[in-house]
């Protein structure tokens, strides 16, 4: 996976702290100890350790499952060591992502997922406090909304979860559903256009791709053709190699290709390089309208009718009655609608 700069947002009493890190969404290996090998689990064995468990197999990583839990590593090591003795057995090793469960791990997890959802979940209604929380929120947005989007989000935690963390990733298809599986992010928005089991969505707003050119640039006539639109040279913003997108998968479904001669990760690079050359981008409306540049843009529509671009705020549905996670997507839910404003589906 490309390794992508990440903006952290430290939150701790008073102080604010912004971050640049580099990640790419994976972990370093976790150290676990030997195990202390005896029988018999009845009797030997509280919610507490199960709690541990239930995290450490959710995350395959001990360090954020520490995060999740609001422990120590040392303290889930810890469990983990008198849960391997439990149940005579090492339970995870190390792997390149940070652990995997052994074979007897996937069958203890088959017999006890579905109740420790219920009891986690209930349990878990008393326990979560934003105004106290310390959690580390992990939440990916995609770069036609960040610019927007994560300001506000931000203060909108400050004002709630003042102790609390949150890092923010670039969105990504197919990088955030992969994340969103293993764990990694708590919520992702953006387009999905190839969804996943296992993955919840929620449509949070709609718009359309316009045309984007310099509007010192002469030479570009309007109202334009569909030959007229083909015939420019063309910036193309692509997060992802397998990405092929909704304008490009429109014309190819007319037998009709574009050249792209600049390829960018970022809509705020496209629209850069649109007002500094001859170039033109297919964007989304309401981002080139929230630039704070569009009065150097002339935006037209597409001379064709594509699908509605449609931004989704997507969680695992292992945290659907997570309340930590709920209250987060109500933050994101609500913060976006108050930014970018609400959408007919």
């Amino acid at each position: 996976m490309q390794w992508l700069p990440d903006l952290t947002v430290l939150m701790r009493g008073e102080n604010v702290l912004v971050t640049m890190s580099d990640t790419d969404g994976g972990a370093h290996p976790e150290t676990l100890g030997e195990s202390d090998l005896s029988g018999g689990v009845l009797g030997r064995i509280d919610l507490n350790l199960l709690k541990v468990f239930y995290a450490v197999m959710s995350e395959r990583n001990v360090t954020r499952a520490a995060g999740k839990l609001a422990m120590t590593q040392p303290a889930v090591s810890n469990a983990l060591q008198r849960l391997r003795s439990i149940y005579d057995d090492r339970l995870f090793v190390r792997s390149r992502e940070g652990v995997a469960p052994t074979e007897r791990a996937i069958m203890i997890w088959n017999d006890i997922e579905p109740a420790m959802d219920t009891i986690l979940s209930a349990i878990s209604i008393s326990e979560f406090s934003a105004a106290s929380t310390r959690r580390t929120f992990n939440v990916a947005v995609t770069d036609t909304l960040a610019h927007r989007a994560v300001p506000a989000i931000t203060l909108r935690l400050r004002q709630e979860a003042s102790f609390a963390r949150i890092h923010f990733h670039l969105h990504s298809d197919p990088g955030s559903r992969t994340l969103l599986e293993r764990g990694v992010l708590d919520c992702a928005v953006g387009m999905f256009p190839n969804p996943s089991a296992g993955l919840m969505y929620e449509p949070l707003l709609a718009d359309d791709y316009v045309c984007a050119s310099a509007k010192r640039n002469r030479a570009i006539t309007f109202p334009l053709s569909v030959e007229t639109f083909v015939s420019f040279k063309h910036i193309l913003v692509r997060q992802s190699d397998s990405w092929t997108g909704i304008v490009d998968t429109w014309m190819k479904l007319q037998g009709l290709q574009r050249e792209n001669v600049v390829i960018v990760n970022s809509a705020y690079d496209a629209i850069s390089l649109v007002i500094a050359s001859d170039l033109v981008s297919a964007v989304p409306h309401r981002f080139a309208r929230a630039d704070p540049r569009h009065d150097e843009l002339v935006l037209t529509p597409l001379p064709f009718a594509t699908e509605k671009i449609i931004y989704k705020l997507s969680w695992h549905e292992r945290n659907t009655r997570d309340p930590a996670n709920t209250w987060l997507r109500g933050i994101i839910r609500q913060t976006i609608e108050d930014v970018c404003g609400t959408s007919s589906f």
